[in-house]
């Protein structure tokens, strides 16, 4: 039995009378498409871990560098409290990112099986609203990482003069 079965779609299928079973043996077959693509892009994921983490920890070592009342913290660095803290924030972020650049390969995969089910007008309204969400969720995460300085700026400053951050690595990434 092959993992991924490749099968013909039967006349039945492409016209949308599938049965509960043809629905699940494709959501199935779905599915495994996603996890393999996840499983391979997670492989570059792992190389890009690094400079994904300098990238999120520089707003915070520009806040321990702009205030010098932080005498405690010799250098921006993190630290986890358990043994597989920093194992267990390494896999999530590392997953993460694979899953951000399997993203067009799982949206495939969606779209595949939502668009048998949708009519033809149902369809043409979805791919501009889907285009605009794409487009509107890089705008929000490029909006919250410039905003992400003056946040910490706010809360790591907000207990006053005398008090030093200790921020956990899983927290931080978090």
């Amino acid at each position: 039995m092959r993992v991924i079965p490749r099968r013909r779609r039967s006349e039945e299928e492409r016209t949308g009378t599938m049965t509960l079973l043809d629905h699940l043996g494709e959501l199935r077959h779905r599915l495994i498409v996603c996890l393999i693509a996840l499983a391979v892009c997670a492989v570059p994921a792992w190389f890009l871990y690094e400079p994904v983490l300098n990238l999120l920890q520089e707003p915070y070592c520009d806040f321990v560098a702009d205030n010098p009342q932080l005498v405690a913290i010799e250098k921006c660095t993190f630290v986890f409290n358990g043994v597989i803290d920093g194992f267990t924030t390494k896999m999530k972020m590392v997953v993460y990112l694979g899953l951000a650049i399997a993203l067009p390969v799982v949206l495939y995969q969606l779209w595949m099986f939502i668009m048998p089910g949708l009519t033809e007008r149902e369809r043409r309204y979805a791919i501009p609203f889907v285009g605009a969400s794409l487009i509107l969720f890089f705008l929000g995460g490029l909006f919250a990482y410039l905003a992400l300085p003056r946040g910490l700026e706010f809360l790591l400053g907000f207990a006053g003069n005398g008090v030093s951050p200790l921020l956990t690595f899983d927290r931080y990434v978090s």
